[in-house]
């Protein structure tokens, strides 16, 4: 009997540390700290900080942050925390094969 309990205070023992050490939650659980730090970045930043993504079709998509809003037009009323999304075609970048 106490190898009985000893075995079940075992599975016990490691199904606690599995949950509390598990990677993949750990994961999220940074990855949604990094998230949340970036967006008070995002926001409150002094610079404009611009993005870029180039997609499957060659396109490139830019976005500015709120901070251009409030560099380039100080007394606009669109200074609502909103970034400017660009989205340019890929005919835009000339021939892709020429190396510059």
């Amino acid at each position: 009997i106490d190898v009985l309990f000893k075995s079940i205070y075992m599975v016990i023992i490691v199904d606690v540390h599995e949950a509390i050490f598990d990677r993949s939650a750990r994961a999220e659980r940074r990855l949604e700290e990094m998230r949340q730090m970036m967006a008070v970045v995002w926001d409150k930043s002094s610079d404009v900080i611009c993005i870029s993504i180039r997609g499957a079709t060659g396109d490139v998509t830019t976005v500015l942050s709120p901070t251009y809003h409030k560099i380039y037009s100080p007394e606009s009323s669109v200074n609502s925390g909103k970034a400017i999304a660009f989205e340019l075609d890929e005919s835009l970048f000339g021939d892709k094969n020429k190396v510059p």
